[in-house]
C-alpha cells in the first residue's frame, strides 16, 4: 500500500493525475482503506472534478471513518473555494460542528462561518 502511495504522489507532483488515479483506484480494489478515498478526493480536486470529489467525501463523512470530520471539512472547502457556494459551505461547516463538537477542526469551521457570513470575503487561500 505504501508503495502505491509513493508512486501516486510522485505522479501527482509530475502533473500526471490520470495515472495517479489509476494507481489509487487499483489499490482500492486490494485495500479497503479510508485514506485511499481521502486521497482520491484530493486528486479529484486537483483534476477540477469537484462534484466527484464531494461525492467521495460525502461517502466518507457518512461512514464511521476516522476521516469523516476531515471529509466534511473538505466538502465545505470545495463549496467555498472551488464552487463559490457560500451557503452550502456554511451548511457543511455547521454540520461538522454539530456532528463532531470535540473535533480540532471546529474552531477553524467557526472562523470560516464568520468569514463567510460577513459578506466581505470571497475566495481566499486556505489549505485543503
Amino acid at each position: 500500500l505504501l508503495n502505491n502511495y509513493a508512486k501516486a504522489e510522485r505522479l501527482i507532483k509530475l502533473g500526471q493525475y490520470d495515472k495517479a488515479m489509476e494507481i489509487y483506484t487499483s489499490a482500492k480494489t486490494k485495500f479497503k482503506e479510508d485514506e485511499l478515498d481521502f486521497r482520491i478526493g484530493e486528486l479529484l480536486i486537483l483534476m477540477e472534478k469537484y462534484e466527484s470529489a464531494i461525492s467521495v467525501y460525502s461517502a466518507l463523512s457518512s461512514s464511521k471513518s476516522l476521516l469523516a470530520e476531515d471529509a466534511l471539512f473538505q466538502i465545505a472547502y470545495i463549496y467555498w473555494q472551488k464552487l463559490g457556494n457560500f451557503e452550502k459551505a456554511i451548511s457543511t461547516y455547521t454540520k461538522l460542528i454539530e456532528n463532531y463538537p470535540d473535533s480540532i477542526l471546529v474552531s477553524e469551521a467557526r472562523r470560516n462561518i464568520q468569514l463567510l457570513s460577513s459578506g466581505k470575503v470571497s475566495k481566499i487561500k486556505i489549505l485543503p
